[in-house]
């Protein structure tokens, strides 16, 4: 089964405070795969680590390339945003 994501070894840390520690899962191309947890259980920071927008320790690919291919194209619609959205969006 071919894999839209791979995680391994994935470390995070806001300063000194470590957020994710040695986070590793795959998630296969065609499967639902859903992040749940508390508030401030490292949801957000997984999210914008895959994204590249936080710097991490570790190997994140995307469809088996690394994260910082020039061909990759990610992207999330925030909880809340203070960007005045003008196109229709729902999910």
């Amino acid at each position: 089964m071919k894999t839209a994501i791979t995680i391994k070894n994935l470390c995070v840390a806001y300063q000194n405070n470590q957020i994710l520690h040695n986070l590793n899962f795959t998630a296969h191309v065609g499967t639902l795969t859903a992040i749940v947890g508390p508030n401030g259980g490292g949801k957000t920071t997984l999210i914008k680590s895959i994204m590249g927008l936080l710097s991490s320790t570790g190997v994140i690919e995307i469809f088996d390339q690394p994260k910082n291919s020039q061909n990759q194209k990610i992207a999330y619609i925030a909880q809340r945003s203070s960007v005045d959205w003008t196109f229709p969006a729902c999910v």
